[in-house]
């Protein structure tokens, strides 16, 4: 499955993309096991070895869900959402995780369209897609947005509540905050201090 053919197509052609291998056709390169080079990998990516890391990835034949996620998270702590992005849309399968991982990515890179594109494609949205592209909206200032899905999450736990008093209040509506604050099920730490901080970040008391 490739739900992104156009874009990739578009970014090859500008010279702005270099490809990363297909999981199908990773093959290694000497002999180490498989719990080797994942070892390996996993101490490149802990010391934010990027470069290495891609090269380590390469020899791994078929990496699994966990490894392809956590290369795509280390792509986007980089500010390489391209390779991210190349890298999912050339997995033979994806999760959750790795599609709520891609969604992330987009937002940290600061590529809000691309985030909501891939959101929209998801196949099987959980509450974790939800509040995630609900924060995204947010911090882009998007609050109309943002509350307009949040009311259409067909399930919130205290996370998503957080996030939209929040993007409220990072946005300057700390009244909208205080509703919503008052409409929370439950009420945690996390909820009184993202009120308490929005008080005073917009200067009221």
């Amino acid at each position: 499955m490739k739900p992104f053919p156009a874009l990739f197509s578009n970014l090859k052609s500008a010279g702005s993309l270099v490809l990363h291998p297909s999981p199908q056709t990773l093959k290694p390169t000497s002999k180490s096991t498989l719990p080797s080079w994942n070892s390996i990998l996993l101490d490149l990516l802990q010391r934010n070895q990027i470069n290495e890391a891609r090269h380590v990835f390469a020899q791994i034949p078929s990496p699994d869900l966990r490894l392809c996620t956590m290369m795509i998270n280390a792509y986007s702590r980089n500010n390489r959402i391209h390779d991210a992005l190349n890298l999912f849309d050339h997995m033979p399968h994806r999760d959750a995780a790795s599609w709520n991982s891609i969604i992330k990515g987009c937002l940290d890179c600061g590529e809000l369209a691309l985030a909501q594109r891939v959101f929209d494609e998801m196949p099987e949205k959980n509450v974790i897609s939800w509040t995630t592209i609900v924060d995204g909206l947010a911090r882009f200032g998007r609050v109309d947005a943002a509350e307009d899905l949040f009311w259409r999450m067909p399930k919130k736990d205290s996370a998503a509540w957080n996030s939209m008093i929040s993007g409220y209040c990072c946005n300057g509506r700390v009244h909208d905050a205080q509703l919503l604050f008052e409409k929370m099920p439950l009420q945690n730490v996390i909820s009184w201090t993202a009120m308490i901080g929005g008080y005073d970040q917009n200067g009221e008391r």
